[in-house]
């Protein structure tokens, strides 16, 4: 079965995104129903989520909504082809800036720092159980503690459910003392794809996995222009917030329909 959401959260929903895009809040953003193109007839029986994967080279209608807390919410396939699956990426920044960990010694790395926690505890309850459990374990690269506050170049990998995207990812080249985590995506060419927002049309910074090694306590985050830079976790007590943007992996042929809103959602048994 599809999933079940109450028709008034789907209501105030889509008078949010139809106010959203006909207003050109959100630059870039297309539509959310979807459209036709690159040879996929959108209205078959048989879609795939691979069907709706990011291609520059064709009009493919990469955006699919999934249910958190009874509420529809989209969602970006960023790729078919990440460790063999599909990518997804959150497009709207969660309602709440969080802090990436508390400052201390190693304070930068992303292995069980408290962003870390909070994606794969207790965001992962915001699915049905259905979704949760048909997410996949992704296999990430991060850069390895030892690294940290020398300008080390070894990085390691880690197997999670949820995770944050990394410097490389975003289509970066790297440099001394940002590594190379994971393959570039291509959506992430132009520079105006990084740019994020809240639900409300305010764009906001969001934090990247990648640590900066000449630092223990620095990582990278992308800011409202698009651009990658580097920020401090904290000091003499401060505490530093950013936007977050969930992603995780969901098998290629895992079904999509059209639901009687003319949204495209996941096909749940």
């Amino acid at each position: 079965m599809c999933f079940k959401y109450t028709a008034t959260a789907c209501g105030i929903f889509l008078v949010l995104m139809c106010c959203l895009f006909t207003a050109g809040c959100v630059p870039n953003s297309g539509e959310f129903h979807g459209k036709e193109g690159g040879g996929i007839s959108l209205n078959n029986n048989d879609l795939t989520l691979q069907d709706f994967a990011y291609n520059p080279d064709r009009d493919t209608p990469y955006r699919i909504g999934l249910e958190e807390d009874g509420t529809i919410v989209p969602y970006l396939v960023l790729t078919d082809d990440y460790n063999g699956n599909c990518l997804l990426l959150r497009e709207y920044l969660l309602d709440e800036p969080r802090t990436y960990n508390s400052s201390g010694w190693y304070a930068s790395y992303y292995e069980n720092s408290e962003i870390d926690q909070y994606l794969n505890e207790e965001f992962m309850k915001r699915f049905p159980a259905d979704l949760s459990n048909d997410i996949v374990d992704s296999t990430i690269v991060i850069t390895a503690q030892k690294s940290l506050g020398i300008g080390g170049k070894d990085t390691t990998t880690i197997t999670r459910k949820v995770f944050l995207l990394s410097f490389s990812e975003l289509h970066e080249s790297g440099s001394r003392t940002n590594l190379k985590e994971g393959e570039p995506l291509a959506y992430f060419k132009e520079m105006s794809a990084r740019v994020a927002y809240y639900k409300n049309g305010v764009a906001g910074t969001w934090w990247l996995r990648t640590a900066n090694t000449a630092d223990r306590d620095v990582v990278c985050s992308v800011i409202t222009d698009g651009a990658v830079g580097l920020g401090g976790l904290g000091a003499l007590g401060e505490v530093s917030l950013n936007g977050v943007r969930p992603a995780f992996c969901l098998s290629r042929d895992t079904k999509v329909m059209k639901n009687d809103d003319g949204l495209y959602v996941l096909v749940q048994d």
